[in-house]
């Protein structure tokens, strides 16, 4: 029984619900290819710019949040407040020293070097995830994870010495 001040929002018809959904998986699948792709990229694309890294991290940095602001204004008609500037200082700040070191080592060493070990970051995120936060670690996309490392480590190790 429910009062009568508190009426229930009306539920959509089943055929626009099915819609959205299939819009919103259609737009999930289509962004995570591409950041999939430009994670791919990534690191041939540094190594040929020929630039140092630390320029490169700053520009992808300002480009990046420029994206992003533009996206916070298209879906929510807002910008980012200041307190939400404060809370970010410090892992923005950690991040954008991250970028820069891997940056700057990717100019110095072979893109298979790099991407070997950019992959190996799972070997160690996943036991902390299972140990500090009680996660479930899912077997199969392990073992999918240690396929890919196989392949990886085959590419790296027949990669001729020039780096090329």
């Amino acid at each position: 029984m429910t009062d009568a001040g508190s009426a229930s929002p009306p539920i959509p018809p089943p055929e626009v619900t099915t819609a959205r959904q299939t819009s919103a998986r259609t737009l999930g699948l289509l962004a995570v290819g591409t950041a999939v792709l430009s994670f791919s990229f990534g690191s041939t694309l540094v190594k040929k710019a020929g630039i140092p890294g630390p320029t490169l991290a700053f520009w992808r940095m300002v480009m990046t949040s420029c994206s992003w602001a533009v996206i916070l204004w298209a879906t929510e008609r807002r910008t980012v407040t200041r307190r939400e500037l404060r809370r970010a200082l410090l892992p923005g700040t950690i991040f954008g020293l991250n970028i820069t070191l891997f940056f700057s080592g990717v100019t110095r060493t072979t893109v298979a070097n790099a991407e070997f070990i950019g992959s190996l970051t799972p070997v160690i995120l996943i036991p902390a995830g299972a140990l500090l936060f009680h996660e479930k670690v899912n077997t199969r996309a392990l073992s999918f994870g240690l396929v890919s490392l196989g392949g990886l480590a085959i590419v790296l190790f027949n990669a001729p010495t020039t780096g090329e």
